[in-house]
């Protein structure tokens, strides 16, 4: 549950919010989008607090009160809207909301948009509601001449570098082929110690190569290790390297390189995107 009690003034608005449960209330200004309140839930996503009748149970309600300088949006929303998996950062629901009303001629228009992009992406949960007030816009030119200044903002601070910023979650892509870049570590040690007759431990590798490998305290080797083994495998002119060996190895390298890219892009998304977040939380206190 999110409710705002709010009264406008000459150049503010004061609001007073009361919130229990997973719905959000935000504000929007030249300077961005901003959550006004914590999330009521904890960290793998279940609520923490919620209203109910059940005995013995009890919940709190946040209350607060907050004002703005005009013009602002204000507005609510429930998690089918904010957290639609069409959003990996609050980042794409502020660039919703501005392209909607960049393309609208009017409130209603926007209210369309958005009605129908929910419909097609918020289908994870029951409930895709928001509540919507402006306050100090003299015309929805202006609103919309605001709106597009701030989406150049956006562009030019986070998109311009990284266009795929808010299309793609690198950090689950960098997980996923992590796990499979396990199991290939596993797997070229399995070849290595087949095809170059040495222990299952790799000990000996060093002889090979005629150059001294330092092991983990185990006798194994590390991941760094490996990559560094066949990279002296395939850069050892002294060893006869059949074309399918060659080619075995020179795959495993370009895996690895992949991952290094990917770890590079993933750091680079999470720096925009705690940058980003600085405004986005810094009313929450």
């Amino acid at each position: 549950m999110c409710a705002t009690v709010f009264r406008e003034k000459d150049n503010c608005v004061q609001a007073l919010y009361f919130v229990a449960g997973d719905s959000r209330p935000y504000m929007w200004n030249i300077n961005g989008l901003y959550q006004i309140t914590p999330d009521q839930e904890s960290e793998d996503g279940g609520m923490t607090n919620y209203i109910q009748a059940t005995e013995n149970r009890d919940f709190y309600i946040d209350c607060r009160y907050m004002e703005f300088s005009k013009p602002c949006i204000l507005f609510n929303a429930t998690d089918g809207c904010f957290d639609s998996t069409a959003f990996i950062s609050p980042m794409a629901f502020e660039k919703l909301l501005l392209d909607s009303i960049i393309k609208s001629d009017d409130i209603g228009e926007v209210e369309q948009k958005l009605t129908d992009f929910f419909v097609e992406n918020g289908k994870h949960d029951d409930s895709s509601t928001m509540a919507l007030s402006t306050f100090g816009f003299e015309s929805y030119e202006q609103l919309k001449e605001t709106a597009r200044s701030s989406a150049d903002d956006l562009n030019n601070i986070f998109l311009i570098d990284m266009p795929e910023l808010l299309e793609y979650d690198f950090s689950s892509e960098l997980n996923n082929f992590r796990k499979d870049f396990v199991k290939d570590v596993g797997n070229i040690k399995t070849y290595l110690v087949n095809e170059f007759n040495l222990t299952d431990k790799l000990t000996g590798m060093d002889e090979v190569l005629h150059t001294e490998i330092n092991y983990t305290t185990e006798g194994d080797l590390s991941e760094e290790q490996v990559v560094n083994t066949v990279n002296k495998i395939l850069s050892n002119g002294s060893m006869q390297l059949t074309e399918e060996q060659k080619s075995k190895l020179t795959c495993f390298i370009d895996i690895f390189n992949e991952l290094k890219r990917l770890e590079k892009i993933c750091n680079e998304q999470q720096e925009l995107f705690s940058k980003y977040n600085k405004i986005y939380y810094s009313l929450i206190k």
